[in-house]
C-alpha cells in the first residue's frame, strides 16, 4: 500500500511538471517583440549592404524584409485591443515604406527607399517596443 502511495505521488508530480513545461508557447507580446527584432535586423542588413554598394545581397534580402514585416502584422493581431490600437496607426504608416523598399529594383531605388522609410519604420518599431514592453 505504501509503495502504491509513493508511486501515485510520483506520477502526480510528473504530471504537474509536464503540464508546466507544456505551457511554454510565447505570449503575444513575445511574438510581437521577436517579429519586431527580425524586421529591424533585416532592415539594418539591407541598409548595410546598400551602403557597401552590394546590390545583390541587398536585393536577396528584400523578400525577408517583406516576410518579417508580415509576421509583425500577424503577431500584432494577437495583442489585446488597447495595444493593437496603440500600434496599428504606426504600422499602417510604415507598411507603404516597407513595400517601397521591397519593390525596389535597383541599388539607387533601395537606397532611396531605405532613406524614405527610415523615420516611419523606426517610429513604428519604437511604438511596438514600448507598447509590447520589448526589452
Amino acid at each position: 500500500m505504501r509503495r502504491l502511495a509513493v508511486t501515485l505521488a510520483a506520477l502526480a508530480l510528473v504530471g504537474v511538471a509536464s503540464t508546466a513545461c507544456s505551457d511554454s508557447s510565447p505570449s503575444a507580446e513575445e511574438k510581437v517583440c521577436d517579429a519586431r527584432t527580425q524586421v529591424q535586423s533585416t532592415y539594418d542588413s539591407i541598409k548595410d549592404d546598400a551602403t557597401s554598394l552590394n546590390f545583390g545581397e541587398a536585393k536577396d534580402q528584400l523578400p525577408a524584409l517583406r516576410a518579417a514585416f508580415s509576421d509583425l502584422l500577424t503577431a500584432e493581431q494577437e495583442l489585446g485591443q488597447d495595444k493593437r490600437d496603440a500600434i496599428q496607426p504606426d504600422l499602417d504608416a510604415a507598411k507603404s515604406s516597407v513595400e517601397s523598399i521591397t519593390d525596389a529594383t535597383s541599388l539607387k531605388e533601395i537606397t532611396s527607399a531605405l532613406g524614405s522609410a527610415r523615420s516611419s519604420l523606426q517610429k513604428a518599431l519604437s511604438t511596438v517596443a514600448t507598447t509590447a514592453d520589448c526589452s
